[in-house]
């Protein structure tokens, strides 16, 4: 006991002295997070018939599948999230779409106080808590700050409500898209994948 609270006042002496990208850095893993150094990672396509080019736009996970079936001539039928990159690949420029941000699926038994919601768009990332819009609520300005380690809501608090607002659209919009009734034996099949997966605990 005497080990861990000399380990404890030794690890706080450390924070003291660093960002708070790198006090998060130190945490586990498994912390609930929005911020960059969980989500933000390199999106790579390689092909003999594409050219090298390094693109800092921001783009989606979504963005994947309408990309490679544009690469390989597949002709989609139906509108799908996503978008197709290849105009960036072949060096062009597209319209950005801002991106909803959630810690977790829709469905958990066991909500965890830090699951946040939020936007991310090229210049400004917002969240706050998924249960309480006043609650944990971080924007940071990705162009000064792009180790987010200054949270300015407090004295941006016009951006912050045009922030909530494109967020609550982006998930209504997505929301409104399935029409379809999902049964009661089909949710209980996603929510047993879910948990086999990790996503949900049991």
């Amino acid at each position: 006991k005497i080990r861990k609270l000399a380990g404890k006042r030794k690890l706080n002496k450390v924070n003291q002295k660093l960002t708070n990208c790198q006090k998060r850095s130190r945490e586990t893993f498994d912390n609930v997070s929005l911020f960059d150094e969980m989500l933000h990672v390199p999106l790579l396509f390689a092909s003999n018939h594409i050219n090298s080019i390094t693109v800092s736009d921001l783009v989606h996970n979504t963005d994947i599948f309408p990309t490679l079936c544009e690469l390989v001539n597949i002709n989609l039928n139906q509108s799908i999230h996503g978008r197709n990159l290849v105009p960036l690949i072949e060096g062009n420029k597209i319209e950005e779409k801002p991106i909803y941000l959630r810690t977790r699926p829709y469905v958990d038994p066991k909500p965890n106080k830090r699951d946040s919601v939020g936007i991310r768009t090229s210049n400004y990332k917002y969240f706050r808590s998924t249960y309480n819009a006043k609650e944990n609520v971080h924007l940071y300005d990705l162009e000064n700050d792009p180790y987010e380690n200054n949270n300015i809501a407090q004295t941006h608090e016009q951006l912050v409500a045009q922030l909530e607002k494109k967020m609550l659209k982006l998930e209504k919009d997505s929301l409104s898209e399935y029409k379809e009734e999902i049964s009661d034996k089909e949710m209980e099949r996603i929510t047993n994948e879910l948990k086999r997966l990790g996503y949900i605990k049991s």
